[in-house]
């Protein structure tokens, strides 16, 4: 079984986006989902910045295409 991508190690997370298991922008989708179901309970984040973290991973999945990174 695979372990969810929020139980896995920043270690694991690279080999993920080196492997291309998932995107950038995969992850930051993920995470943007379980702030948005768990952060009323938890006000873990004062401002979000969703939509920039967004525009970096897909900034960062280009780079990655195109091998410079």
């Amino acid at each position: 079984m695979t372990t969810p991508i929020h139980f896995r190690s920043l270690h694991e997370l690279a080999h993920g986006l080196a492997d291309g298991e998932f995107s950038s922008v995969d992850l930051v989708d993920h995470f943007a989902q379980r702030i948005e179901a768990l952060d009323s309970t938890l006000n873990a984040f004062r401002l979000p910045l969703l939509d920039e973290a967004r525009t970096q991973a897909a900034a960062m999945d280009a780079e990655r295409r195109a091998g410079t990174s």
